[in-house]
């Protein structure tokens, strides 16, 4: 990959079903596609098609992010702007005074319900996570007019330079909001979102832990800390002693942190949960 050349990856992203043809590849999965044969070994490559990544998720920010984050991840977002808008902002951040941005799209048709049902079936996640505290405050949002963006393939040049001067000042928002320098004790757009980010993950964590505390098994069932040190080990086993220990320890922590006080009260709302999920 590292002498693939952009335009590669760009088509790669750019496969919208319909619209452009998925682009074909080759891969090997390790195993599966491994043959041992008379004296040597045979790897078949499967065909795979890569597509539109905006099909499943056009913003996996929890990809990019840590719990704690050292430096901020930004993200720049898209958004239509109302019929008849006639207000001034085509760029805001989050907290922005004025004219507040558009957050729920007016049904007009069969047409306008299918194309609200696609949107959320592709955009619900990100969309859902762009509006939680910690996570919205890095969020600069570009209004598009009605012949900007999406599907607009055939833009005049005008309006293409158009949309990257808005990027433009959408970059320089976040650069200005983070990168303020902290005169008076005053803190800068970084400082505070990571207070918010430490409030939210930290109540969002206690929570979490006060459910694993509480998760009590029937009662012919073998406790978790009987588990951990049954004898023979269910597979996948912990590696060794230490591991074991290591283990015991975290539960043990998680029952000792029920009935302390609520880190939720007064945090920043809504307040996330944190769910079990897959790595991608």
């Amino acid at each position: 990959p590292r002498y693939w050349p952009v335009l590669m990856a760009v088509r790669l992203s750019l496969s919208f079903p319909v619209l452009l043809s998925a682009v074909p590849m080759y891969t090997l999965d390790g195993a599966r596609d491994r043959r041992q044969g008379v004296g040597d070994t045979c790897f078949f490559a499967r065909k795979v098609y890569f597509s539109d990544g905006g099909v499943t998720n056009n913003c996996p920010v929890q990809l990019f992010d840590a719990a704690l984050p050292s430096h901020p991840t930004f993200v720049v977002s898209l958004a239509d702007l109302p019929p008849g808008h006639a207000g001034s902002w085509r760029v805001w951040l989050h907290g922005d005074p004025g004219d507040a941005p558009p957050r729920v799209r007016a049904l007009t048709g069969m047409f306008s319900f299918v194309d609200s049902l696609i949107d959320t079936l592709m955009n619900w996640r990100d969309s859902v996570q762009r509006d939680l505290p910690g996570y919205r405050e890095r969020v600069a949002t570009v209004g598009l007019k009605a012949a900007e963006g999406g599907l607009n393939l055939a833009m005049p040049p005008a309006t293409i330079l158009g949309l990257v001067a808005l990027g433009g000042i959408a970059a320089r928002r976040l650069q200005r909001a983070f990168n303020a320098p902290r005169t008076d004790g005053q803190l800068n757009a970084w400082d505070r979102h990571r207070w918010v980010r430490l409030r939210s993950t930290l109540a969002a964590t206690q929570r979490q832990l006060h459910a694993i505390a509480a998760s009590k098994p029937e009662p012919d069932d073998v406790s978790n800390a009987a588990l951990l040190v049954q004898r023979p080990s269910p597979e996948p086993h912990l590696l060794d002693g230490a591991a074991v220990a290591e283990a015991q320890a975290l539960l043990a922590a998680c029952e000792a942190l029920s009935g302390g006080p609520d880190l939720s009260v007064n945090a920043p709302a809504p307040a996330p949960r944190l769910r079990m999920s897959s790595p991608w």
